[in-house]
């Protein structure tokens, strides 16, 4: 069994609690629905509040997991439905 981390190495933003969907793609260059998408596939589950999402720490480390691996090329992309 491999002791390696759930979540990618990210560092903690010790002034913020909570991240809104433009506050991650922004950070990591990507779109709101590339963020949603993920959402989706059940990957990532932002609190919710009326129509707005909030992203914990957690989600953004799992957020930076998922786009370094994807792209590494280590994740294979979806076929377009």
């Amino acid at each position: 069994m491999s002791n390696v981390a759930a979540y990618a190495s990210i560092e903690r933003r010790p002034d913020r609690e909570h991240f809104s969907i433009s506050d991650l793609s922004t950070e990591f260059g990507v779109t709101a629905r590339a963020l949603r998408f993920y959402e989706d596939e059940g990957l990532i589950a932002p609190e919710r509040r009326g129509t707005a999402r909030i992203y914990s720490h957690r989600d953004r480390a799992r957020w930076r997991g998922f786009y370094a691996a994807s792209v590494s090329g280590s994740v294979s992309r979806r076929s377009a439905r």
